[in-house]
């Protein structure tokens, strides 16, 4: 047994010796209200009782919640997970996307992952993110692996994919860019051999992110590639939707004088570059300011014409919801628990994950969201990396996987 499936054995086996009804009895629906509102858009007050009536997606007394079923044991990304051991013989990643491909028959089907990757076989560090990462294309029958890499969709460095397919029939994958174009660590060998991390020091180089799109007519690409989308600083990009005269809504997150912000941008089509419209009023105009919110997820409509986004709060994921295409999000607040940080797998054990964040969600085949994908941080590594001018002590590595967690689709 690998010692990734040894240190879940260890949290599934005090899980097994726990009560988690917390996560699978919830009570869906049957909370007082007056308007949708009172529901968080997740579904509808009942004109009779007064009651909330929640979507498949969702559950809580107030629909606040999504509607998660238990995960397979052995899915996510990568298939063959990084130990705990040193040197891996898998990659650490870094949150990723998926999208259906039906290649013309309903029987036929491809799932495309498109995956942030510690490049060279590193573990996950915070500060390495912009020096040491690029996104990897996978492929899979089933949508939640098991994966097969294939090749690099965007080089070093870059994160934070998530992919759409516009209404025109292409294919965009947006994604966090940085300007590094310097070496990186190899941790492919004995550990001995590492060197430091490499680090992007702002005296001697570009550091801004901002947020960039392939764009290709296939899923396996040639891609090409449009850097800074928008033309202010922020990170973190969530795939949009599209109203009917081909108008978007992307997601993102910056930082304000109140802290951090997730904000929406718009623009004619996607390729109205860059996009510079605000239905909130303005960039200091977010739909939810908090100290911890980021992550912004891939956005969906459900079948009111609600817009939906999850985004990852100080210890749980979030949710918001627009009745009006991004002008408002009447419901937020940063209290609202939408998925929790334990993941429940059906042979009924957990992953107690130590973070859980960059959450997309995988749309159906009527656009509906049927998987939470998420990063999780699994354990934090006994090594620190070499001493460097930055870390005079080393920079703390983490153990990550990114898990796939199936969401409600059938109505009860």
């Amino acid at each position: 047994m690998s010692l990734l499936l040894c240190v879940w054995a260890a949290m599934s086996t005090q899980g097994q010796q726990q009560d988690h009804s917390n996560l699978v009895n919830i009570k869906k629906g049957g909370g007082a209200c007056l308007t949708e509102k009172d529901c968080h858009f997740g579904g509808i007050c009942a004109v009779d009782s007064k009651t909330c009536h929640c979507d498949p997606t969702w559950t809580g007394t107030h629909c606040s919640m999504l509607h998660l079923l238990p995960a397979r044991k052995g899915s996510g990304y990568p298939t063959v997970p990084a130990t705990t051991q040193l040197p891996s013989k898998s990659p650490f990643p870094w949150g990723g996307a998926v999208i259906l491909e039906r290649n013309g028959n309903e029987n036929n089907t491809l799932y495309h992952g498109y995956f942030t990757e510690y490049m060279l076989n590193c573990p996950m560090t915070y500060a390495t993110w912009g020096t040491q990462t690029h996104i990897r294309h996978a492929t899979s029958p089933s949508p939640d692996g098991p994966w097969t890499p294939l090749d690099v969709a965007v080089p070093a460095a870059a994160g934070n994919p998530v992919i759409v397919r516009a209404p025109d029939g292409m294919y965009l994958l947006y994604f966090t860019n940085h300007r590094w174009v310097g070496p990186q660590r190899n941790c492919t060998g004995p550990v001995k051999d590492w060197g430091p991390p490499y680090y992007c020091d702002s005296s001697t180089a570009n550091c801004n992110t901002g947020i960039s799109l392939a764009y290709s007519k296939s899923l396996h690409g040639p891609w090409t590639i449009h850097y800074d989308v928008v033309n202010f600083s922020c990170t973190n990009p969530g795939a949009p939707v599209f109203a009917p005269n081909g108008t978007i809504l992307l997601a993102y997150k910056t930082w304000i004088k109140q802290g951090r912000c997730v904000g929406v941008v718009s623009a004619d089509n996607w390729s109205s570059f860059p996009y510079d419209h605000f239905p909130t009023g303005g960039l200091d105009s977010c739909l939810g300011t908090a100290p911890e919110i980021e992550d912004p997820s891939n956005m969906w409509f459900d079948e009111r014409s609600n817009v939906h986004v999850l985004f990852h709060e100080k210890a749980w994921g979030g949710a918001a919801t627009s009745p009006d295409f991004g002008r408002t999000w009447p419901d937020y607040n940063s209290t609202r628990v939408a998925y929790p940080y334990t993941v429940l797998f059906e042979d009924n054990t957990t992953l107690a994950c130590e973070h859980r964040e960059e959450p997309k969600v995988l749309l159906d085949e009527n656009s509906l969201p049927s998987l939470l994908i998420t990063q999780c941080t699994v354990a934090t590594l006994a090594q620190r990396t070499l001493p460097t001018k930055k870390f005079h002590s080393g920079e703390t590595q983490f153990l990550t996987r990114i898990v796939m967690q199936p969401i409600n689709t059938r109505s009860l």
